[in-house]
């Protein structure tokens, strides 16, 4: 399994794919150096997303519903 899961870091975990969101009440000044610091070093694999579309892995009628539980 571990190496599954190297193999696949090795081939998608690339930074032209990625998206960074950031909430935080500090100055916006500490969030630009936090996220410099530790997602600058990420590469660029120059992947391309491939197409997931057939079969879809999530249909339209599963989209928009709302699901509500109570833990026991």
């Amino acid at each position: 399994m571990r190496d599954h899961l190297l193999d696949f870091h090795k081939k998608w975990y690339s930074s032209n794919i990625m998206h960074l969101v950031m909430i935080s009440n500090s100055p916006i000044a500490d969030l630009e150096r936090w996220a410099t610091e530790k997602f600058s070093e990420i590469k660029n694999l120059d992947v391309s997303v491939p197409y997931l579309g057939d079969p879809a892995p999530f249909p339209a009628g599963k989209l928009g519903k709302l699901i509500k539980f109570v833990p026991i």
